[in-house]
């Protein structure tokens, strides 16, 4: 089987070329994919497959499964992670940031937040944004993870497509952005004090991560429907062991906790605060 994207052939992996792959992703980085991401495999890996001169996705699968290839193993997985994003996605969460978060960090001193899964920053930059003009924040850093390294470094140079940041409100536009000229025409760039302000790094959530340290919030949106039901669990109890009691967690929208951790309580949809 193949399709056709861009005049470009993409061979599409059979059936257990595709299960190869999906445990390996799932051994790797916890994601469970779905029968019905084959074409999208396909679609993500070709490229490599014809890069390294492989004459399938078996031989492509034996060759980064090998020692000395570990680099190729790594391009692969990111890959074939998701990274769709945009500045201020699900809006409410940051209204919530802006005329609730008081209620539960009066005068806070010091408010430390995690951006777990964060992509290309827009999330990250977006919780900096609100809290920069939130005027009951004396400080605060940003903690923003992502297993796929290339977009970690879209997310520290903090540059986007100025048509892609339609979200964005004027006035942050205007405090918070740089307007690209020349080569950069057409681009926007976070400005330096609120970037440095954020610390990006590679995280493995299917991993260990108990060195982070308590936070008082947490962003978790949007990644765990990629995960089945024991490792999704899993990864929540983890990660309600990095939250101060009285910490807040943010989830996606159309994801449900109902049910998976007991100590945490729904006070809004899809934000829970630790008992």
């Amino acid at each position: 089987m193949s399709v056709s994207v861009s005049d470009l052939s993409i061979e599409v992996p059979n059936e257990e070329e595709f299960d190869l792959f999906r445990n390996l992703i799932e051994k790797e980085l916890g994601i469970h994919l779905s029968s019905a991401k084959r074409v999208m495999l396909g679609n993500r890996l070709w490229k490599r497959v014809m890069a390294t001169k492989s004459s399938s996705y078996r031989n492509y699968y034996s060759f980064i499964k090998q020692k000395e290839n570990s680099d190729e193993l790594a391009q692969a997985l990111e890959l074939v992670t998701t990274n769709e994003t945009f500045f201020f996605r699900e809006r409410k969460h940051f209204d919530f940031l802006t005329n609730e978060l008081p209620d539960y960090f009066s005068e806070h001193k010091n408010l430390k937040v995690w951006s777990a899964a964060c992509s290309t920053g827009e999330e990250a930059y977006s919780i900096a944004m609100t809290l920069e003009q939130a005027n009951y924040i004396h400080s605060w850093s940003i903690m923003a993870s992502d297993v796929n390294t290339k977009v970690l470094q879209k997310a520290r140079d903090g540059i986007y497509l100025d048509q892609r940041t339609q979200n964005i409100p004027t006035e942050y536009r205007r405090k918070f952005f740089q307007q690209g000229i020349d080569d950069f025409s057409g681009y926007i760039r976070v400005k330096s004090d609120i970037r440095k302000k954020i610390s990006f790094f590679k995280c493995n959530l299917a991993a260990d991560f108990s060195h982070l340290g308590l936070f008082d919030v947490i962003f978790l949106r949007n990644i765990l429907i990629y995960f089945e039901l024991e490792r999704k669990k899993e990864i929540l109890e983890r990660m309600v062991e990095q939250m101060k009691s009285g910490g807040l967690l943010f989830t996606g929208h159309s994801e449900s906790l109902h049910g998976l951790v007991k100590s945490l309580k729904c006070i809004c949809p899809a934000i829970y605060v630790k008992q």
